[in-house]
């Protein structure tokens, strides 16, 4: 068994010396040059799936403006005889959409047509999953527009992440039976086990180059619209995407103070009304 114990430290010794050395990297000089995101595009990148709701928001904002909707108001009397607040979204046409736009204009309007807050509240409570289901398709289909750009790493990469944790596992537990046997071997075993860790971690939180160019530019942008009295409409979208506040941001641009009512209800609407999580 003790002979046995030492091949497998020698052999998985020398396979995690050659991972870790092949998988170094050198320190890699970010690009200059940084990608041009749109609104929705910025705000998931920095943001993630986490701000889900105020993209959307953006891109109904865009539509609003972009008259591919129109936007009324009609209240009614719940069952418990308490006036509630409720708006009716109606298509017009789908007029210079892109596809991520057309895709979530779609989206929309599959749950209802014409679709009110009311209908988005119901099926967020009476039917959460097939409702959080439909927003995970747009939001996944971002997540790849972003593997697209070059911004962020691709499923063959996480793979490798994957692979990379499988051994420093598996170095982990031989060092640990291999000491147990007082075979001190294991205690390289378990540095390289240790070292892999720290390697995958260091990758699961990696961008690209142009990924890290890119997101330092609009993480900056994201702070200096924080620090702008006056945006103009196109830049309020990409505020609204960044999670800036909405009454904070109708202080910014007097023009979003028509949809604030309308902005505040449907956010409710789509993730409850104390909810910080995705939809």
């Amino acid at each position: 068994m003790k002979y046995m114990l030492i091949l497998l430290n020698i052999i998985l010794g020398l396979l995690s010396f050659y991972v870790l050395i092949k998988n170094k990297k050198p320190s890699q000089k970010l690009p200059s040059e940084t990608l041009n995101l749109k609104y929705y595009q910025a705000g998931f990148f920095i943001r993630g799936k986490n701000e889900s709701p105020n993209i959307i928001l953006a891109s109904i904002v865009k539509f609003l403006e972009n008259e591919n909707i129109s936007l009324e108001k009609k209240d009614y009397v719940n069952s418990a005889g308490k006036n509630r607040e409720n708006f009716i979204l109606k298509t017009q046409n789908k007029k210079d959409l892109d596809r991520a736009e057309e895709k979530l204009f779609d989206l929309l309007f599959s749950f209802e047509n014409p679709l009110t807050t009311k209908k988005l509240n119901y099926l967020r409570i009476n039917d959460a999953y097939e409702f959080n289901g439909a927003f995970e398709g747009f939001l996944d289909f971002l997540e790849e527009e972003m593997q697209n750009l070059g911004l962020v790493n691709k499923d063959t990469k996480q793979k490798k992440i994957y692979s990379l944790l499988f051994l420093a596992l598996f170095d982990l537990n031989l060092s640990l039976i291999s000491l147990s046997y007082k075979i001190y071997l294991g205690i390289f075993l378990f540095i390289f086990a240790l070292l892999l860790v720290l390697m995958t971690i260091k990758r699961m939180g990696a961008y690209p180059p142009k990924g890290m160019t890119t997101y330092n530019y609009y993480r900056k942008m994201a702070e200096d619209m924080k620090k702008e009295k006056n945006l103009s409409m196109d830049q309020s979208l990409y505020a609204l995407s960044f999670g800036i506040n909405i009454e904070e941001l109708v202080n910014k641009n007097n023009k979003l103070k028509k949809y604030e009512e309308f902005l505040k209800n449907f956010k409710e609407s789509i993730v409850g009304k104390n909810s910080i999580l995705n939809i």
